[in-house]
């Protein structure tokens, strides 16, 4: 019973980290087409 809960806190936990690391990816793709486009209209 214990192992089981465990495990669901785990995987929530993984899933948590996923879900930022999928957030921060996606923000510097924007933030890196961002400045691509302030510097080309330089």
């Amino acid at each position: 019973m214990l192992r089981s809960i465990n495990l669901a806190e785990t995987t929530q936990h993984q899933s948590n980290l996923l879900h930022q690391g999928f957030k921060l990816g996606w923000y510097l793709m924007f933030f890196r087409h961002l400045m691509a486009v302030t510097a080309h209209h330089k």
